[in-house]
């Protein structure tokens, strides 16, 4: 077993027939929008004087660690379960081109 994921066993696993639908797409994603009232959180980054921008990134990559449907992967044809995922954002600066970032989450 590999430290970073463990494959899964797709004739056990429960979500499998979600696989099936994703699989042969080039690039299995999804996105959501929602609408989401972050006052205590800005209020809390203004207090600790913190980006609100990387604390927001944190935010969203320690949430995404927590669910375990947003850990898998696809490697060497095999479903993977990451025990840890990174994430990436672009990130725009003012007066400057957009660069991206890529964010490795370390757990505390």
């Amino acid at each position: 077993m590999n430290e970073k994921y463990c494959i899964i066993d797709k004739k056990n696993w429960k979500r499998s027939i979600h696989c099936e639908v994703f699989r042969n797409s080039a690039l299995p994603q999804y996105c959501i929008t929602v609408e989401l009232d972050v006052s205590n959180f800005c209020r809390k980054v203004k207090e600790k004087s913190w980006s609100f921008s990387f604390a927001f990134i944190y935010a969203v990559t320690k949430c995404a660690n927590e669910i375990e449907e947003f850990r898998y992967r696809f490697i060497d044809g095999n479903v993977v379960l990451y025990k840890r995922i990174n994430t990436a954002f672009t990130y725009m600066i003012y007066h400057a081109k957009p660069c991206f970032l890529k964010v490795f989450f370390l757990s505390s």
